[in-house]
């Protein structure tokens, strides 16, 4: 129904009806304004709902602002008050899942709207007088008759007919029987702003995020460790570094989403979804997927779905490294069962000042460096067995970290390496002459070397994934 805006002429008789004419029409003013600069102008702005008298099959509201999509701005306590509402126990008898909805009596022209308390319960206002100073001449109060909007919780059981209602929430039956209904994770109402559901704000976008977050700082990791730089000329460079862009932009976009007052979902919708054609590329398919499009009344539809896109790429596998830490004579590492799957590769990394040529020499040469299991690598260090053996690799995958790391493979097939596999343990012995200080607890050796200088070495196992030897 179309509100036109009252004639104010001189020596007009005024009556209610000018001011109710005049009222309308504004209302109807502002509930345009707001539709045509806002899209999707209704939904919830703030609710706190009682946990404790949930408990006890009782939906209390703390605070409940909402507006509607008539344009009826709720906020309780403040202008409104909302009756908490008994739940039957046999609320699931007939369905697993209940919505909650919160509805106001339509305006009804040519019927009574506004009642006095306990009168009649389909009015869409309830008049109550309070009295009122003079803002300029205090000590004259009058008494004067407000209208409060006459709101209620509705179960979605119930006739909705005759009201403009807005869903809170959905209730679903608890694992236990005869348990308390829980508000249902799975269902996001219509909101005016993200922060107005703590789901939306923090499990969904703040979750997105520092998923991200994450990815963007395992990706940084390996472009320092590698080395890897544009001039490279590699596929594996050129495609992290571009990865590791497209991430930046991506996360340049969110970073803020979590953190904003007022942000309404369809703009942090339209942002997840840059986000996912930003990334699309380097997924198996190449192309933007079929997500849905931005649903107000179904949020939890659309935001899941990106959600699930956006995390479910499981991160590129990376090499596991563990230091090597001194254990009276010995420097050991502890190995997880799931890394010797016949497909990895196992790499020993020394980390020195040295060229490689020199420490291939120095392992080979005056360290006499053995290695097997913790349990027998001091009796092939004492008898000067074989052991586990290594081989020099100065071409080490890429995955491994460049610069000053030196790397010797790990030959799987031999018999001292069947013992490591049993035990999980890895053990080092080298000729501790050459140390300078203790090898007992340290995590890097000072090794003296025949023409005077001391050079710090670090020893670390790295575990390579099958994915990465390709």
């Amino acid at each position: 129904m179309t509100h036109q805006a009252v004639h104010w002429g001189e020596g007009l008789f005024l009556r209610p009806h000018h001011f109710q004419a005049a009222e309308r029409y504004l209302r109807e003013e502002i509930r345009l304004a707001e539709n045509w600069n806002v899209p999707y102008d209704y939904g919830l702005r703030k609710i706190d709902v009682d946990a404790d008298a949930l408990a006890n099959w009782r939906i209390v509201l703390r605070a409940c602002h909402v507006r509607l999509r008539d344009g009826s701005h709720i906020r309780f306590p403040e202008n409104a008050d909302i009756p908490p509402l008994q739940l039957p126990k046999n609320l699931f008898e007939k369905q697993s899942r209940v919505m909650v909805y919160l509805g106001l009596p339509r305006f009804r022209p040519g019927h009574r709207n506004a009642d006095m308390p306990g009168g009649d319960p389909n009015c869409r206002y309830v008049v109550e007088p309070q009295e009122v100073e003079d803002e300029n001449e205090p000590g004259n109060p009058q008494p004067i008759e407000f209208r409060w909007p006459n709101v209620r919780l509705l179960l979605d059981d119930a006739d909705l007919a005759g009201y403009d209602a807005l869903p809170l929430m959905r209730l679903m039956r608890a694992e236990a029987p005869e348990a308390p209904p829980q508000i249902d994770p799975e269902y996001i109402p219509p909101v005016l702003a993200c922060d107005a559901w703590p789901i939306l704000q923090h499990d969904i976008l703040d979750s997105i995020c520092s998923r991200m977050g994450s990815r963007v700082e395992s990706l940084t990791r390996q472009v320092f460790d590698r080395h890897v730089a544009f001039e490279s000329g590699h596929r594996e460079d050129l495609e992290l570094l571009l990865q590791l862009h497209s991430m930046n932009i991506a996360l340049g976009y969110l970073w803020n989403l979590p953190h904003i007052t007022g942000l309404h979902p369809l703009m942090a919708y339209m942002e997840l979804c840059r986000a996912v054609g930003l990334l699309a590329i380097f997924r198996a398919e190449r192309r933007f997927p079929e997500l849905p499009h931005y649903d107000h009344d179904d949020l939890a539809k659309c935001f899941y779905a990106v959600k699930r896109w956006l995390e479910g790429e499981e991160a590129a596998p990376e090499p596991i490294k563990r230091p090597f830490v001194g254990a009276g004579l010995q420097m050991q590492v502890h190995l997880e069962r799931e890394w010797l799957e016949p497909s990895w590769a196992f790499y020993i990394g020394v980390q020195s000042s040295l060229s490689y040529r020199e420490v291939v020499d120095l392992v080979r040469g005056d360290l006499n460096m053995k290695v097997g299991s913790t349990r027998q690598v001091d009796t092939i260090f004492a008898k000067a067995q074989a052991g586990v053996a290594l081989q020099p690799d100065p071409e080490a995958p890429r995955c491994l970290p460049g610069g000053n790391w030196t790397y010797f493979k790990v030959d799987r097939s031999t018999y001292a390496w069947k013992d490591v596999e049993e035990t999980l343990n890895l053990g080092i012995r080298i000729n501790d002459t050459q140390v300078d200080g203790s090898i007992d607890g340290a995590s890097d050796i000072r090794l003296k070397l025949e023409d005077g200088r001391l050079v710090k070495m670090t020893f670390a196992l790295f575990a390579v994934p099958a994915q990465l030897l390709r």
